[in-house]
């Protein structure tokens, strides 16, 4: 049992830093961009020393780990790391019109209380910029976003806990979420399934099997039965595949909504969200599989 509980927790480990690659890459871009505009704003000679790029990579350092602690107190910490990052390419590019300008100056704050507000006010309007809170900001038509992950389970065992086979709810990775899990009809792979949305509320939806293939492949259109007019946010496609890739199983999902808003969608690829869910469910099903770890629960929601 410990030399178990080792290894899921080396495999979460080894998931949760796949995970952050984009956010890594993406923003050590963006602070490296930062200390290259800024010293040729200052001191263009200095692009010629390993300065500007050692302090790109000490920024990278700190915003992750003021991220990470922030992560652990609100939900969606870590999206903060892509606006301080931005922020601080912006604040370089400032400095072609005010060379002294630094976003963060603990000296100038002294002499100056009011660039502590402004920074901080700074921050918050981009923050609530970048969660889609300020501006009318577009959305994008049909997009796909792919994700995959690994795992030592057996095809059969991934295809019970993340397809399934109506009735047969208990399998499935999400169970504890799934009210009705159903053939819509008789002699046909079309699927219903009744959702908890919230703790008070509910949510339909309609699975119009479009390809299937157990345990490798299932393609299916989904929709949420509702009155209202359609939002474009209730209704898609959903790909995913199993294949045996010898000491482990890869799963890979393409998923499509028929709109989704600019924002979102990038705060989704940076920060691989449906792979951390996907990540999630598989957790599940290898607990489950060996039987229950000391602190095991449920799958979680991940910040998206």
């Amino acid at each position: 049992m410990r030399m178990t509980t080792l290894l899921h927790l080396q495999r979460k480990l080894r998931r949760k830093i796949w995970r952050e690659r984009r956010r890594a890459a993406v923003c050590g871009a963006m602070l490296l961009l930062s200390q290259i505009v800024l010293a040729l704003a200052v001191d263009p000679a200095r692009l010629l020393t390993p300065t500007p790029y050692l302090q790109g990579a000490v920024t990278m350092l700190l915003l992750l780990t003021f991220a990470s602690a922030s992560a652990l107190v609100l939900r969606g910490g870590m999206f903060w790391i892509e606006v301080l990052a931005v922020l601080h390419l912006l604040g370089a590019v400032y400095a072609f019109h005010d060379p002294a300008f630094r976003l963060i100056d603990l000296s100038a704050m002294s002499g100056q209380p009011w660039r502590l507000p402004a920074t901080l006010a700074a921050f918050i309007l981009a923050d609530l910029i970048y969660a889609g809170r300020v501006l009318p900001l577009p959305t994008i038509r049909n997009p796909g976003v792919r994700y995959a992950a690994t795992s030592p389970l057996s095809q059969q065992a991934l295809w019970d806990g993340l397809v399934g086979t109506p009735p047969h709810k208990h399998t499935l990775a999400d169970r504890d979420d799934i009210i009705t899990f159903e053939a819509l009809n008789p002699g046909q792979p079309h699927r219903r399934m009744l959702l908890r949305d919230t703790e008070i509320s509910t949510e339909e939806r309609h699975q119009m099997v479009t390809l299937y293939d157990p345990p490798h492949r299932i393609g299916f259109d989904w929709s949420v039965v509702t009155d209202a007019p359609s939002s474009g946010f209730d209704a898609g496609s959903y790909d995913l595949h199993i294949t045996d890739a010898g000491h482990h199983r890869r799963v890979e999902v393409t998923d499509r909504v028929a709109r989704y808003p600019a924002h979102a969608l990038v705060r989704l690829w940076i920060n691989d969200t449906l792979g951390r869910e996907l990540d999630a469910k598989l957790e599940t099903l290898e607990q489950r599989a060996d039987g229950p770890a000391p602190g095991a629960s449920s799958t979680r929601s991940v910040p998206g």
